[in-house]
């Protein structure tokens, strides 16, 4: 059981330290760590102010190439210990200005200054969260920019970005190759959503639950315990990350857990004895947003939104929809239309009031489990964390 963890997500470093494993973060977000109360349990952090040293001007807006540069010191000197390490980029992510080398690979060069200036004009007036530029073809067209043009290019440079943060991953497997413990290593990659370019009339992320933006990367290498290439169709939830690991290092679980362990998935039927049965639906959600403007805003951000999701189906339902003049529920076949456009809710009328039902259930256990968890505290975030916030969009105001 002498197994090292690098682990790509984070907030679960406390049951390795109580375990003896040496805890570390190294982050490019300011979210994940001393603003958010998600170091707690780390022995060593470090945070984007640190790796600002490592960045290039080559790197463009991406932050993995000084994550990992962070990171392999890192690992030469604790190679021999007992570790969890939890490595947090940004790559992907408005305002979609991938290395040099990967743009023009993916995209035109000589169309970048263009590109970046009509992002400036998409970006002005625009208050409110969206990870990046916030418009619909009709707004694009009213500041003079052309949004197929635009979403053209900036998907372009969007697969340029995955494709560099793709050799960082890369890159960080041969380091931990060359220093001889990756055959030791259990390692999980994740990524927190994904990024909308018109596919329901709008733009970046955080406003919606539809495919576009809740799919998501899910891996897990480890050559030991893992020794069979394998894709799992059987949907899951980032929660379930948490206890997957600690399910496969036999390490045991404590505390409120919400998720659900994978492992059974994973390894070879009759390893762990019963076959993997989903306990809990896979949920995710939203809230709604403050100050959203009633004209020219995301109508769903002023909506409380919910996903269940199963093999088959997906069920979104809204809480002040009525308001925000969008459909309360809507209900997808997921075989059949996994891109989320066909609503079949009044098709499948009784069987939507019974996941209806369900969703509330689950509600009313969030509100038990914020009871019994507390409530959040505060933090005071310097100029330099709340521009680091607001570069990629996270929060409004600013050019870029």
């Amino acid at each position: 059981k002498q197994l090292r963890i690098a682990a790509l997500w984070s907030s679960f470093a406390p049951p390795f330290s109580s375990e003896g494993y040496l805890t570390a973060s190294i982050v490019a977000n300011p979210f994940p760590g001393r603003n958010t109360g998600l170091e707690r349990g780390v022995d060593q952090l470090i945070e984007y102010p640190y790796l600002s040293r490592y960045r290039q001007e080559s790197d463009g807006a991406t932050d993995s190439g000084a994550v990992n540069q962070a990171a392999f010191p890192w690992l030469e000197t604790h190679r021999d210990a007992l570790f969890f390490l939890y490595l947090h980029s940004t790559d992907p992510h408005a305002p979609y200005r991938p290395p040099a080398d990967m743009e023009a690979k993916f995209a035109d060069p000589s169309r970048t200054k263009r590109f970046n200036r009509d992002y400036k004009k998409l970006r002005q007036g625009e208050q409110r969260h969206g990870g990046g530029a916030v418009f619909q073809r009709s707004s694009a067209r009213a500041k003079g920019v052309d949004p197929e043009q635009w979403i053209a290019e900036a998907r372009n440079r969007y697969d340029a970005e995955i494709a560099h943060n793709d050799r960082s991953i890369g890159a960080l497997l041969e380091k931990l190759e060359q220093l001889g413990i990756l055959d030791n290593t259990l390692v999980v990659v994740v990524s927190d959503h994904g990024e909308e370019f018109l596919e329901h009339g709008w733009t970046t992320h955080g406003h919606s639950l539809y495919q576009e933006q809740t799919h998501s990367v899910l891996l897990f290498h480890h050559p030991r315990l893992l020794p069979a290439p394998l894709r799992i169709d059987e949907p899951a939830q980032l929660v379930d990350v948490m206890p997957t690991i600690l399910d496969l290092l036999e390490i045991p679980a404590a505390g409120i857990i919400q998720g659900q362990s994978l492992a059974s998935l994973m390894l070879a039927a009759g390893m762990r004895g019963q076959p993997f049965e989903r306990k809990l639906a896979v949920m995710s959600s939203r809230l709604a947003e403050t100050n959203v403007p009633p004209i020219g805003g995301i109508p769903e951000s002023r909506t409380e939104t919910y996903m269940r999701l199963d093999a088959g189906s997906k069920l979104i339902y809204r809480v002040g929809a009525g308001e925000a003049g969008i459909p309360t529920v809507e209900y997808y076949d997921r075989a059949k239309d996994p891109a989320d456009t066909t609503n079949l809710a009044s098709e499948h009328a009784e069987e939507v009031a019974r996941l209806v039902d369900e969703v509330k259930e689950w509600i009313a256990a969030q509100a038990q489990v914020r009871r019994i968890v507390g409530a959040g505290g505060k933090s005071t975030m310097d100029a330099a964390t709340l521009e680091r916030l607001r570069s990629p969009g996270y929060i409004g105001g600013g050019e870029q």
